[in-house]
C-alpha cells in the first residue's frame, strides 16, 4: 500500500513511495497532522545515490514492525536534500552541534513546531557497537514525549537557539597577513605524500585547490602550485577516477584515493573537469586536458537526461552490493585483455588475484608501472578500456537520478564553458550554450523566478541562493568565452536579483532562502565551502566584477565576513578569493575588438590561463586592428596587438 509519497516528483521520494512507513512529504499538512495527533516528528533526510541511506531503508523503514512502531509513535517526514537544501542546512547544523558530526541519512526528531530535539544520522534497526538500535530509539524517544515532553521542548527550543546563533557574525579583523595563515592552514592539513587534503576520509576539495591556482597565478607562489597539481595528480592515478568510463566518484575512503564511496554525482564532475582544465591551462600539462575530457565525455554520454538537461548522479550500488558495477575479478579480465598486453595491463592497473575491494579489483594506477604508464603512454591501453566500457555496460546499471537540478546544471555550464574554451573545443562550447537555453526555457518561470528542479516536463521548489550564485558564474563564464552581449545582460539582470531576493538589509552575507520561499525554524547564512561551493563565497568573487553593477555589495560581504576567515580561513577559499578580488588582488583583461577574431581570442585565452581564477574578462568594442590590456597590481600594461607581445610580457614577468 502506498504513502503519502506516491504524487512526489523526487526519485528519492518514490524511492520509499511503498514503504510500510506512513511517510509524509515536508508540508503543512504533516506538521498539522502532528499537532492534531500529539506527536512529535520524525524527519528523515537523504538522496538517491546515497548508499546509507539505502541501508537503513531495507533495514528499517521496509521492515513492517518498524513501521508500525514509527507510524505508533511519530508522524514521519521524507524529504531529498537536493529538492531541500534550506531543510537539509537547518538540520544537519543541528546534527553538528549534537553529535560533533553529519552526514546522510539524516535523521531528527523534532516537535510539531519543528524544533529539533535528538539528531542522528544512520541507525541500525538492532544496536549494533556504539549504535543504538533505531526500534529502541523510537520506543524510548515516544515514551519521553509522553511522560517528559517538558525536558524534549526544553531542548529543543535550546537547540534551535543555538542554530540561529550560527551566522557568520561580523568579527573585528585582528590585523594579521590572513594570506600567509590562509597557506599556512592548507599547507598543515595537506598530505604531500598522495596529495590533497587531511587523512581519510578523501574528499576532492574543488574550491580549496581552486584557491590555491589563485594564489599561484597572482602571485606565482610554487608551493600553492605543488598543492595543486599533487591533489590533481593523486585523484587522476587512484581508484576515485573511473579509468575505464570517465568520470569520478565523490570520495574515497583511503588516504591514497584507491577505494572509492563509488556513488558519481554531476557537480563533482563540473567541478572536477572545471578544475583540471584551468590546472590544464595554468600547466600545459598533458594529463590535466585527458581527465577533462574523460569526465566531460561520461557525462555528455551517460548522465544526459530524456527531456534535456543532465542528471543527478549515480548509484553507488547494483545487484544489492556497493561498487559492483565497477570490479572486476581477474578471471573476467583474462578473457578480455589481449594475451600479449595481460600482465602488462594487470600490473599498470593494479590487478590481483585477491583483488583490492571485497574479491573485485578497482582498476588504478598507483603503482609504479602505472604512474609510467601515466607519464608516458597515456593512451596505451585506450582500446582495451574501450572494451571493458563496452562489456561493463551489459552489466545492471546503478540507478540514475534523472531530475535536473539548476544548480548542477549551472556548474556544467561553468564547466563546458572554461574546458571549451581553454582547451579549443568548439563542440563542449556548442554543449554549454544549448544546455543554457533548456535552463532557460524550462526553469524560469513565467514572472522570472527561478526553480530549482526539473522532473517530467515540470518545475518545482523556488531556487536557492547558491543556485543562483551558480547560475550567474555560468552567464559570466559564457560572457567571457563567447563575448555574446545576450550573457552581459542577462548577468547584469541576476545578479540584481540575487540582490533584490537573498541580499542582506544594509550590507553582509546573503542568506540561503529569499523573500518569497518559506519561512523555516532559521534563515541560514552561509559561508562555508564543501563538497559544492558556498553561494556567499562565489557572489564575493562574481559581485566584485564592474560588469554587474555591484561592487560596493561585494566589498561589504568581504569587509563583514574578514574576522571570521581570521578564525578557519582553510573553511572559506571562496570568500578568500573574494576578499583578494575586493582589494585589487586581480588581473582584469580587457579585449578591444570582435569577440570573435581568432587573433583576440588567443591572446585572451593566454592571457586567462595565465592568470587563472583571479583572471576576469572584459570585451569592448575597439577600432582597428585587436588588442589587449592586463591590469594587475594598481597598474596597466600594454595594449598588447600580438599573442607574441602579451606571452613575452608574461614571461617577463616570470608567472
Amino acid at each position: 500500500m502506498s504513502n503519502h509519497l506516491i504524487h512526489a516528483s523526487s526519485p528519492y521520494l518514490l524511492q520509499h513511495a511503498e514503504n510500510p512507513v506512513d511517510w509524509h512529504p515536508w508540508g503543512e499538512e504533516a506538521f498539522a497532522r502532528a499537532k492534531a495527533e500529539d506527536k512529535p516528528v520524525f524527519l528523515s533526510i537523504g538522496y538517491s545515490t546515497c548508499h546509507w541511506c539505502h541501508v537503513m531503508m531495507h533495514e528499517s523503514f521496509e521492515d513492517p514492525q518498524v513501521a508500525e512502531v514509527l507510524n505508533r509513535h511519530f508522524i514521519s517526514i521524507k524529504v531529498d536534500r537536493e529538492e531541500r537544501p534550506d531543510i537539509d542546512s537547518i538540520y544537519m547544523k543541528a546534527a553538528q552541534v549534537m553529535t560533533g558530526s553529519g552526514g546522510w541519512p539524516l535523521s531528527v526528531f523534532m516537535t510539531p513546531d519543528q524544533a529539533p530535539f535528538y539528531v542522528g544520522t544512520y541507525f541500525p534497526k538492532e544496536p549494533m557497537g556504539r549504535f543504538p538500535g533505531f526500534v529502541d530509539l523510537v520506543q524510548g524517544i515516544g515514551g519521553l514525549w509522553k511522560s517528559d515532553r517538558d525536558r524534549l521542548e526544553a531542548a529543543a527550543w535550546e537547540l534551535a537557539g543555538a542554530l540561529r546563533s550560527m551566522a557568520p557574525r561580523r568579527r573585528k579583523p585582528s590585523g594579521i597577513d590572513l594570506e600567509a595563515k590562509a597557506l599556512g592552514e592548507h599547507r598543515k592539513h595537506f598530505d604531500f605524500t598522495h596529495g590533497g587534503f587531511h587523512d581519510q576520509p578523501k574528499f576532492p576539495m574543488v574550491a580549496n585547490l581552486r584557491y590555491l591556482l589563485g594564489v599561484y597565478g597572482m602571485t606565482g607562489n610554487r608551493e600553492a602550485l605543488e598543492m595543486v597539481e599533487k591533489a590533481l595528480d593523486g585523484m587522476a592515478v587512484g581508484g576515485i577516477r573511473d579509468h575505464v568510463g570517465g568520470g569520478f566518484a565523490r570520495y574515497a575512503t583511503d588516504r591514497r584515493w584507491l577505494v572509492p564511496h563509488f556513488e558519481k554525482m554531476l557537480y563533482d564532475q563540473a567541478l572536477l573537469a572545471l578544475v583540471y582544465a584551468e590546472a590544464y591551462g595554468a600547466t600545459r600539462k598533458p594529463l590535466y586536458r585527458q581527465v577533462a575530457e574523460e569526465t566531460l565525455s561520461y557525462v555528455l554520454r551517460d548522465l544526459r537526461g530524456p527531456e534535456g538537461g543532465f542528471c543527478t548522479g549515480e548509484d553507488a550500488d547494483s545487484e544489492g552490493r556497493e561498487g559492483a558495477f565497477y570490479l572486476w575479478t581477474r578471471k573476467e579480465l583474462e578473457e578480455l585483455v589481449p594475451e600479449g598486453e595481460r600482465e602488462d595491463f594487470f600490473a599498470v592497473y593494479g590487478v590481483t588475484p585477491e583483488g583490492n575491494f571485497e574479491g573485485g579489483n578497482i582498476l588504478n594506477l598507483l603503482s609504479p608501472e602505472g604512474r609510467d604508464c601515466m607519464e608516458r603512454e597515456p593512451d596505451r591501453y585506450k582500446s582495451v578500456l574501450e572494451v571493458l566500457r563496452r562489456v561493463r555496460e551489459a552489466r545492471p546499471r546503478p540507478f540514475r537520478d534523472d531530475k535536473v537540478l539548476l544548480g548542477a546544471n549551472a556548474l556544467l555550464v561553468c564547466a563546458l564553458a572554461t574546458a571549451g574554451w581553454i582547451l579549443e573545443r568548439e563542440d563542449w562550447l556548442e554543449e554549454a550554450l544549448a544546455l543554457d537555453r533548456f535552463l532557460e526555457e524550462n526553469l524560469k518561470g513565467p514572472e522570472g523566478r527561478w526553480m530549482g528542479t526539473y522532473r517530467k516536463k515540470t518545475a518545482a521548489v523556488k531556487a536557492f541562493l547558491d543556485d543562483h550564485a551558480y547560475l550567474l558564474w555560468a552567464k559570466t563564464l559564457l560572457l567571457e568565452a563567447t563575448g555574446e552581449e545576450r550573457f552581459l545582460e542577462e548577468g547584469w539582470a541576476l545578479a540584481s536579483k540575487i540582490v533584490e531576493l537573498f541580499g542582506p538589509e544594509g550590507g553582509g552575507v546573503f542568506s540561503l532562502i529569499g523573500r518569497d520561499q518559506e519561512r523555516l525554524l532559521d534563515n541560514p547564512r552561509e559561508l562555508y565551502d564543501g563538497a559544492l561551493p558556498s553561494g556567499n563565497g562565489l557572489l564575493s568573487q562574481l559581485l566584485a566584477r564592474p560588469a554587474w553593477g555591484w561592487e560596493e555589495m561585494a566589498k561589504s560581504l568581504a569587509a563583514h565576513v574578514e574576522g571570521e576567515l581570521e578564525q578557519a580561513p582553510m573553511g572559506f577559499p571562496g570568500a578568500l578569493l573574494g576578499r583578494m578580488a575586493s582589494r585589487g588582488g586581480g588581473c582584469e583583461i580587457l579585449c578591444l575588438g570582435d569577440p570573435r577574431s581568432p587573433e583576440l581570442q588567443a591572446m585572451a585565452r593566454e592571457a586567462k590561463c595565465r592568470r587563472p581564477v583571479l583572471g576576469t574578462l572584459e570585451y569592448r568594442k575597439g577600432e582597428g586592428e585587436p588588442e589587449l590590456q592586463v591590469c594587475e597590481g594598481m597598474a596597466c600594461h600594454g595594449p598588447f596587438r600580438s599573442l607574441e607581445e602579451l606571452t613575452e610580457h608574461f614571461d617577463k614577468k616570470g608567472k
